[in-house]
């Protein structure tokens, strides 16, 4: 059995007559085949033919026989993009889809309680998520004093970003006084991106 996997680049090795290490190779070969390869041919600027040496079964072969690889057919780009943190200040539906924006193995920090649906769970089971939870008026209330002079460099710097123009508030609805109510249920909804300002009659 011989497959044939590509490479993105050439590099020297010490093996005779092939310029592509093993290292550098990524082979996605049909589901539920494991098996460790030998590189004996240059057969492209790209490609190389590999031999099959030694293969092995994994339990979980099956369940890629039954219903394919992670990247859906072969070949394959292995991998998720994502953000390594992800952070959500909005909670609600923003939460639910801020779980797809996460590589795996990813951390995604909420400031905002919210109901888990059951589409965030799968996503954070499936990509192997931490999730944490960061009430910002703590080192306040309980007085934490390491926290609170962390706190204040922090909004220090950021009224420097602001005064030098790199940083602006996002305003993502404005609300009559009236509406306070409205603004506060769009909020909890994840329904506004950004600040939600109430606005007055002079």
């Amino acid at each position: 059995m011989t497959s044939i996997a590509t490479t993105s680049q050439k590099k020297n090795t010490t093996m005779p007559g092939i310029e592509y290490p093993a290292t550098d190779l990524t082979l996605a070969t049909a589901p539920g085949y494991p098996g460790c390869y030998d590189l004996f041919q240059d057969v492209g600027e790209h490609d190389v033919k590999l031999r099959l040496r030694a293969a092995g079964i994994n339990p979980v072969d099956y369940k890629l026989r039954s219903h394919g690889t992670i990247g859906g057919s072969v070949p394959a780009v292995l991998g998720i993009d994502g953000a390594g943190v992800v952070h959500d200040t909005v909670g609600g539906k923003t939460f639910t889809a801020c779980f797809s924006l996460v590589r795996p193995y990813g951390d995604l920090v909420s400031n905002v309680e919210s109901l888990w649906e059951d589409e965030a769970i799968t996503t954070m089971h499936d990509r192997n998520l931490r999730v944490s939870f960061t009430w910002m008026p703590a080192p306040q209330v309980f007085g934490w004093q390491q926290a609170r002079e962390r706190q204040r460099g922090i909004l220090e710097q950021a009224a420097a970003y602001f005064d030098a123009g790199e940083l602006r508030v996002q305003v993502g609805a404005a609300f009559p006084l009236e509406q306070t109510a409205d603004a506060h249920r769009a909020l909890e909804a994840g329904q506004v991106l950004g600040k939600a300002v109430l606005t007055m009659d002079a």
